[in-house]
């Protein structure tokens, strides 16, 4: 769920990349108007155009679900109070959206607790604790502080382990699959992927 304080700069972020879009009235799922979304801001809302010639008048005060697609998932979220201004299709901003994303594996959020942390082998003696956001059977995201590292797509790290107070686990081996900023304009999340791992791991 993306709360409704990031829902223009995420649609917007989302619209950069030109996505799959469509809208459907609710409880008629049959059918689906593809658009593309022509901008997003706070005082117009968002807008939309038709990709094909349809009768917009069923759309006009429905309750619409309006769908998008990027590479990394699917986006949907509901629009109230639709008008169609010059052939487009206008609406307020919704409060919030729901992110579903692509993933083999099903993912849960870290023990939401501060002496949790992932420690980062860097070489030559030096370690970083790193603080960890979500876990999977087949890897981790954690979130470090950017002027920490520089990590690149495919960097392999060492020897990592989980460490809680006085408690260590296994070493294992991670590979950076994915690097997005993080919740902070200091921090960064890498996505890693656990690399052959053991029983144990």
């Amino acid at each position: 769920m993306i709360a409704n304080k990031f829902v223009a700069k995420t649609i917007s972020h989302i619209y950069e990349k030109q996505p799959v879009a469509a809208i459907y009235i609710v409880g008629d799922y049959t059918s689906s108007l593809p658009v593309s979304i022509l901008g997003v801001n706070e005082q117009q809302g968002l807008i939309m155009q038709p990709i094909q010639r349809a009768n917009l008048l069923a759309f006009v005060d429905s309750s619409c679900l309006a769908v998008l697609c990027d590479e990394h998932g699917k986006y949907q979220f509901i629009i109230n109070q639709i008008s169609i201004v010059d052939g487009d299709i206008q609406a307020p901003l919704p409060n919030e959206i729901i992110k579903i994303q692509r993933r083999e594996d099903f993912r849960i959020q870290a023990p939401f607790d501060e002496d949790f942390k992932l420690i980062l082998h860097l070489g030559a003696g030096q370690e970083l604790e790193t603080k960890v956001i979500n876990i999977s059977q087949k890897g981790v995201l954690i979130d470090m502080r950017k002027s920490a590292i520089e990590p690149e797509i495919g960097r392999v790290w060492f020897n990592a382990y989980f460490e809680r107070l006085k408690s260590k686990s296994k070493t294992f081996t991670l590979m950076v699959k994915t690097i997005v900023p993080g919740a902070a304009i200091d921090r960064i999340r890498c996505g890693c992927l656990l690399q052959d791992p053991t029983q144990k791991n």
